[in-house]
């Protein structure tokens, strides 16, 4: 699966250059970022394992007019979920994110990114009470997304985005032994902060 991941983000770039050598004028641009995440959840006895996450990966933008355009990203992010209910369960998620988004320039330079994404967990390690198990947490996520991006220079760009995630991540009930226990909904929060480059 690790081998499928680097072989997309690597098709994404090569991509990004073959388009990178179109006219200034297309209406298409491609680029990469990578950076950091802080992760909180909608549950009070929740919260990340690590911390430190990190994401990264590429994107297409499609230019709509002089100052709007269409974004799709893929991106590879991981983050860590510890529930400290009665029932202790850790969790560490790699996640294959897709955001879609508008975004706007306000001012040169200036974008507001506003949309949602969609997720699906590449990988899962869950332990409760020290017993491994896959069962607590979907495969997917999805939420709306909300950010600012500033290009500094020649195509460099820095960002900061928040996500809002709509869907409870716990599966439920949960069979522990001969008890069945009802588990918390639990949604992300999560606000990122990378740099980038446009091509």
């Amino acid at each position: 699966m690790k081998s499928l991941l680097l072989s997309l983000i690597l098709l994404l770039t090569m991509t990004a250059f073959v388009f990178a050598q179109d006219s200034q004028e297309s209406i298409f641009s491609f680029g990469l970022k990578s950076g950091v995440s802080d992760y909180s959840f909608s549950s009070d006895r929740v919260n990340t394992s690590s911390d430190f996450s990190f994401y990264a990966g590429g994107y297409a933008n499609h230019k709509i007019t002089n100052t709007s355009s269409f974004q799709i990203e893929l991106l590879l992010q991981n983050y860590g979920i510890n529930d400290e209910s009665f029932f202790n369960s850790e969790t560490d998620l790699l996640q294959l994110s897709l955001p879609i988004f508008m975004k706007f320039e306000a001012k040169p330079n200036l974008f507001f990114n506003l949309g949602g994404f969609i997720g699906y967990n590449v990988d899962v390690s869950s332990e409760i009470n020290g017993r491994s198990t896959n069962d607590l947490i979907k495969n997917w996520d999805a939420g709306l997304l909300a950010g600012v991006e500033y290009h500094v220079y020649k195509g460099i760009f820095v960002e900061l985005r928040y996500n809002y995630g709509l869907t409870n991540l716990q599966n439920s009930p949960e069979n522990v032994g001969d008890i069945i226990m009802d588990l918390a909904e639990i949604k992300t929060r999560a606000l990122f902060f990378g740099v980038g480059f446009q091509f």
